[in-house]
C-alpha cells in the first residue's frame, strides 16, 4: 500500500511533467547525474515515438526508497546497480528487466578563482577551504569519493571542512555558485561546467555501474520497455559516451 507520505511526494517529483500533460504516458525515476545526457535521450524518444516522457530526478538511494513504498514510477535509472537489485529482491523489479547501460567517472572540480589541482592529495591546499561532495548514504557518488578520501587516508584530516550535498549535482552546484571551493562530481556533468577539472584514476574507487529496471506495477510496462531498449542501442550508447561515461 502506498503510504499517504511517499505518494505525496512522488507527486511533488513528478509536478512538472504532471503540469504539462495531465496523463502521461511514461514516468521515470533518475539518477541525478544522469539529467544531461538522458534529457537528449528523451527527446529523441519522444521525437521517434510521440511517447511522452516525464522524468523526476534525485540521489537512487531516495527514488529506490519510493519505488519500494510503491510510488508511481514506470523506469527506475540508478546510479548504483546496489539499489536495483535491493528493488529485486523485494518484488518490486519486473524479474528479467535490469540491464547496465553506463558505468560512471569521477571528478574533483574548484570553483572560479580558486587554485586548481593535478592530484586529490591537493585538496589538502587550506586555500580550498570548503570541499563538496554528495551524501555517501544515498548518492553512489558521493560513497566513491569518501572511498578515494579514506584510500588516501585524507578523509579523517579533511572531514571538517567537508560539505554534503543531496545528490553529485547539488555538489557541483555549490562549487558553481561559490559555496563550496571544491567539490567531488560526475564527469558527465562536470565537462560542461566551465570548471577546472581533474579526472580521478579509476583504480582509486570501484565502478560506478550505473543499471536501469523496469518497475514492477507500473502502468506503462510496453512503453518503459521501448525506452529501456532505446537507451542501449547503438544511439543511445552514443550519447552516453559522448558526455563522459564508460560502456557497460
Amino acid at each position: 500500500m502506498i503510504s499517504r507520505k511517499i505518494a505525496a511526494a512522488a507527486l511533488v517529483l513528478l509536478a512538472p511533467g504532471a503540469r504539462a500533460a495531465k496523463t502521461p504516458s511514461l514516468t521515470v525515476a533518475a539518477a541525478a547525474n544522469v539529467r544531461p545526457a538522458l534529457e537528449e535521450l528523451r527527446a529523441a524518444f519522444e521525437a521517434r515515438t510521440g511517447t511522452r516522457v516525464v522524468v523526476s530526478y534525485g540521489a537512487s538511494g531516495i527514488l529506490a526508497r519510493q519505488i519500494e513504498e510503491g510510488a508511481p514510477f514506470d523506469l527506475f535509472l540508478s546510479a548504483d546497480a546496489g539499489f536495483v537489485a535491493a528493488l529485486e529482491s523485494k518484488g518490486r523489479i519486473v524479474p528479467g528487466s535490469r540491464a547496465p547501460y553506463a558505468v560512471g567517472a569521477l571528478v574533483v572540480v574548484t570553483a572560479r578563482g580558486r587554485p586548481g589541482i593535478s592530484s586529490v592529495r591537493d585538496l589538502a591546499n587550506p586555500a580550498l577551504r570548503r570541499i563538496a561532495l554528495a551524501n555517501a548514504r544515498t548518492a553512489p557518488y558521493g560513497r566513491a569519493a569518501m572511498g578515494v578520501l579514506e584510500n588516501l587516508g585524507l578523509s579523517e584530516t579533511l572531514r571538517p571542512r567537508l560539505v554534503f550535498a543531496e545528490t553529485v549535482r547539488d555538489a557541483l552546484r555549490y562549487v558553481e555558485t561559490g559555496d563550496a571551493d571544491a567539490g567531488f562530481a560526475a564527469e558527465s556533468e562536470a565537462r560542461g561546467s566551465g570548471l577546472s577539472k581533474y579526472t580521478i584514476p579509476s583504480n582509486l574507487y570501484p565502478p560506478i555501474r550505473q543499471e536501469l529496471a523496469i518497475v514492477a506495477g507500473g502502468a506503462h510496462a510496453a512503453d518503459a520497455a521501448a525506452f529501456s531498449n532505446f537507451l542501449r542501442a547503438a544511439a543511445g550508447r552514443e550519447v552516453w559516451a559522448r558526455y563522459g561515461y564508460r560502456l557497460p
